[in-house]
């Protein structure tokens, strides 16, 4: 007697059987062997135990200090020119806008330009500042609209 298969069959055949197959063995193995234990049976070495505990601790600790503008003198992380350097050399300008930092407020950006608070609106050395961006500040004024990055100058 012989047998015959249509291609549908054979093609189920040779290939969702072996698919269905792994499936079941896939599911069938981790729930036989693999034993899961609820979290409250789980054992942790105590150093491991003592540095999520601190962890979580330094968690609810740290919160952000609020810094008042008023009170920023300098900017810590931006090296000063040594006013040596500026004393030897005669053929700087006598106006130099240097931008040494933006800092984010809640109610707006704030851009420090030699050493000073500025906000959207504000005028330095006769530029007008319309836009504060996350690294650049933009001016315009009797030379122009110009650009300053953080850490950038602009001598006129």
């Amino acid at each position: 007697m012989r047998f015959e298969l249509t291609l549908f069959k054979k093609i189920f055949l040779i290939f969702w059987i072996p698919a269905l197959i792994y499936t079941i063995i896939m599911i069938y193995l981790p729930i036989k062997y693999i034993k899961y234990f609820p979290k409250s049976e789980l054992r942790l070495p105590e150093e491991h135990r003592n540095l999520i505990s601190s962890l979580r601790t330094l968690q609810e600790t740290t919160k952000p200090k609020d810094v008042n503008i008023t009170n920023i003198k300098s900017n810590p992380f931006y090296k000063e020119l040594m006013k040596t350097d500026i004393a030897q050399n005669s053929s700087l300008p006598k106006t130099i806008l240097r931008l040494t930092s933006i800092i984010q407020t809640p109610e707006k950006k704030v851009c420090i330009i030699n050493d000073k608070p500025y906000y959207i609106g504000s005028v330095v050395e006769g530029y007008k500042i319309y836009n504060i961006g996350d690294y650049y500040v933009e001016l315009k004024g009797p030379k122009g609209k110009i650009k300053l990055e953080v850490g950038g100058s602009f001598a006129f």
